[in-house]
């Protein structure tokens, strides 16, 4: 793919879902355009493996996530049972963090298969 800053400068939003695989070069794009003024919308374990796989200790964005990579869970709640429902709570103390703002009173996020486990820049608590 022949990603760069040229082809995505323009746009208000970049939308990376489980981007894992990234190479430095990309990183460095991202940055760029976050810096501009872009928006940004990543899930999972984006940009924490190099284009060769090889998993990093953290995220290579976690300067703009604003968490840092703990672990990653597994829940195998859906695979014994398609009917069951998991949820994560969303803890007090974390409810006023700037990486829920514009979010009106969040409570119970649903959640399936695996996460990332994630400690937050503006407090000392880890997060699921």
């Amino acid at each position: 793919m022949n990603f760069s800053l040229e082809k995505i400068k323009n746009l208000k939003l970049l939308i990376i879902p489980n981007g894992a695989l990234m190479p430095d070069e990309h990183v460095d794009i991202i940055k760029q355009y976050v810096s501009m003024g872009g928006g940004l919308i990543a899930s999972y374990e984006t940009s924490l493996y190099d284009e060769k796989g090889l998993k990093r200790k953290d995220f290579l964005l976690a300067d703009l996530f604003g968490a840092h990579y703990c672990g990653t869970e597994k829940t195998d709640r859906m695979e014994n049972n398609p009917r069951s429902q998991a949820y994560m709570k969303v803890e007090d103390s974390f409810k006023s963090s700037s990486f829920l703002k514009g979010i009106e009173d969040p409570v119970l996020i649903p959640a399936f298969g695996n996460y990332c486990q994630v400690k937050v820049q503006d407090s000392d608590t880890e997060k699921g």
